[in-house]
């Protein structure tokens, strides 16, 4: 399946799923009438769902349809009900969704309409009878014509009224027939029923709005060479949504739209030619722009208004650049380009990859002349094995040690460093507390949200993890790791200075006054006491990473890292721990070789400075240049 449409799933089930609530614990039911938006939600569903058997398939026949780009799934036939044969007594609790896309040429047909409206009244029979049932109903509906002075879009009612009172075609006689249905069971049986009406939906696979063949003009596009607008563009205003949006509202409807209500959902409001030029710009060193335009004396308005649904807190997360470019990727065969995620490095990550790397050569040199054993670990080693280098889109460096490794390293490590470099730790440097250890690139900035708290070096850094034995007994492993924990966020609290949000606010404020007044070396004494409390065991089999984010995952055998072996790494070799593919299934699942969703193909550091310096320059910097002064610029010596 395409990244981009993955992508698109894959956000929405993650988003979508969190805040979902009680209904996650509820049977769904989809009644399938193949749109493609239907085909998204049915994706979203399944991978939303920790539990599948509860996503069922209502279908004419019973079967679905196969060889679909949007959701091709091997569905087990417990989950596949036939209309016809289907119990309706078994569907209770449930949420029952109906996704039509009143717009698709097979509706012309009265017969296919008609058959449509008899299942709908079917199941709004039902959810009338059965209070604890739930039914969306969700319509791609014709952009309305708006001829009224001055207004530019048309609320619920307005619409409503709009298609009552005026030469309906049979687009919109077929979405005023399934209105009148859900009024009809609403207003006299109390059917538990809420209304979604999208005007256009775009996406992959979903290439058409009203004014503007999408699949056609990118076509085009990209043949001559040119993006053409015409004066219609500038003329016709609509609204529409990307497709991952339109999915969420469905989903954010469920669990927070009133029953008996309608709700229109838009995000853009743009007209033909803005969504052309929007496109353009994107690929403007391989596409130029064609432009007829004269004056434009007014404009025709053809837009939902959508003001009643966003009142409901749901907020669109797609901008009109970022859903028109997925839009012409996905038409294009292109890859993503991820320098799209990574803007916050403003062109300079390739700099600090080759810096960190500059910098592993030093520590390699450095342990292999000290007989200490090292390898790459956390996300550095997922890219050497994924990747055979870096992951693109990480911005730092990890390599592991057992302890006996590390505390040789400490000693050695600070003196044979060359001028440039600084070793970090709490051992090192008063003002610094991490539990782990870092080497940083002087004279330069790479500081987090959470460095940058503090009047420390901050420079470009390089992480320095420790794997400690811990006992064989599971309840002793789980007992030091709590204890772990809760003594790491003592230590940031005591660093930081300030009470913790939300979370043991009034505990810290009240400890904070009596933390302040005892020594650091009291704090960093216990982590030390609890971290290599079964230093000395042995026989120890398991090890823990007890100075990372990943202790969380728990302990893990110790002869996955006693050994190491070299494998190719950006055109050098690097150490990677023998047991490399259970390591990385232990903390990243069975699937580590699979790229992340677009969405999530970004750094797990939040960068709130980077400066390079001289670095930015010269590869190895320029020693006629000012030194950093960490108390700000204007310190530093002329």
């Amino acid at each position: 399946m395409n990244e981009i449409i993955l992508d698109e799933i894959a956000y929405v089930a993650d988003n979508e799923g969190k805040r979902y609530g009680d209904l996650i614990d509820k049977p769904v039911y989809v009644i399938k009438e193949a749109s493609e938006l239907e085909d998204y939600l049915c994706a979203v569903l399944e991978k939303m769902y920790g539990d599948p058997s509860l996503v069922h398939y209502v279908t004419k026949g019973g079967t679905l349809e196969k060889n679909n780009r949007i959701f091709d799934r091997n569905i087990p036939a417990s989950r596949l009900h036939s209309e016809e044969q289907l119990e309706m007594s078994a569907v209770s609790n449930a949420v029952i969704y109906s996704v039509v896309d009143c717009k698709n040429i097979k509706y012309k047909d009265n017969e296919a309409r008609e058959a449509y409206l008899k299942r709908l009244e079917k199941w709004l029979g039902f959810a009338a009878a059965n209070p604890t049932c739930q039914m969306i109903c969700v319509c791609t509906v014709p952009s309305p014509d708006i001829s009224i002075d001055q207004v530019t879009s048309f609320a619920e009612r307005e619409y409503d009224y709009y298609l009552e009172n005026k030469e309906r075609t049979w687009q919109e006689e077929f979405v005023f027939q399934i209105q009148k249905k859900c009024r009809e069971m609403v207003s006299g049986k109390n059917a538990n029923v809420k209304l979604l009406r999208f005007d256009n939906v775009f996406g992959p696979e979903m290439g058409m709005i009203d004014y503007l063949d999408i699949n056609a003009f990118l076509k085009k596009s990209r043949e001559t060479g040119k993006a053409e607008i015409t004066l219609d563009d500038s003329r016709e205003i609509i609204s529409c949504i990307y497709v991952r949006d339109a999915v969420s509202a469905i989903l954010y409807a469920a669990n927070n739209a009133r029953s008996g209500h309608e709700y229109n959902v838009t995000n853009y409001k743009v007209s033909i030619l803005t969504w052309k030029y929007t496109m353009q710009n994107q690929f403007f060193d391989s596409m130029g722009l064609k432009m007829d335009l004269e004056k434009v004396a007014e404009r025709n308005n053809h837009c939902l208004n959508s003001l009643k649904f966003s009142k409901l807190v749901w907020k669109p997360t797609v901008t009109l650049r970022e859903a028109v470019y997925r839009m012409a990727i996905y038409c294009y065969g292109y890859d993503y380009d991820m320098e799209r995620c990574l803007g916050i490095y403003a062109g300079r990550l390739e700099k600090i990859k080759k810096m960190e790397k500059d910098t592993l050569d030093i520590i390699d040199k450095i342990c292999r002349e000290n007989d200490i054993k090292y390898f790459l670990a956390g996300g550095s080693l997922l890219g050497a094995i994924r990747h055979k280098d870096m992951i693109p889109w990480d911005d730092d460096l990890d390599i592991g040690m057992l302890r006996e490794d590390y505390e040789k390293f400490r000693r050695v490590c600070p003196g044979l460093l060359d001028e440039k470099h600084t070793y970090e730790s709490h051992y090192t440097s008063k003002n610094v507390h991490y539990y782990f250890d870092k080497i940083r690139l002087k004279n330069t900035y790479f500081s987090t949200n959470y460095s940058n708290n503090f009047v420390i070096p901050d420079g470009v850094f390089f992480d320095i993890l420790i794997y400690d034995q811990t006992s064989n007994n599971k309840f002793l492993q789980k007992l030091q790791i709590k204890l772990l924990t809760i003594w790491t966020r003592v230590i940031n609290v005591k660093w930081y200075n300030k009470p913790r949000k939300k979370i043991h606010y009034w505990a810290t404020v009240f400890c904070l006054p009596f933390m302040r007044l005892i020594p650091w070396g009291f704090f960093h004494g216990i982590f030390d006491f609890i971290i290599k409390f079964f230093s000395g065991k042995k026989n120890a089999r398991y090890v823990i990473d007890g100075v990372g984010q990943n202790i969380r995952k728990g302990p893990f055998l110790k002869e996955w890292i006693d050994q190491v072996q070299y494998v190719d790494f950006g055109g050098t070799k690097a150490p990677v721990p023998v047991g490399y593919d259970e390591y990385l299934r232990h903390f990243y699942g069975d699937h580590y070789m699979e790229l992340l969703p677009v969405s999530q193909r970004a750094s797990g550091h939040p960068i709130a400075r980077i400066d390079l310096g001289a670095y930015l320059f010269h590869e190895d910097g320029d020693d006629s240049f000012r030194d950093v002064n960490i108390l700000g610029e204007l310190n530093e010596e002329i």
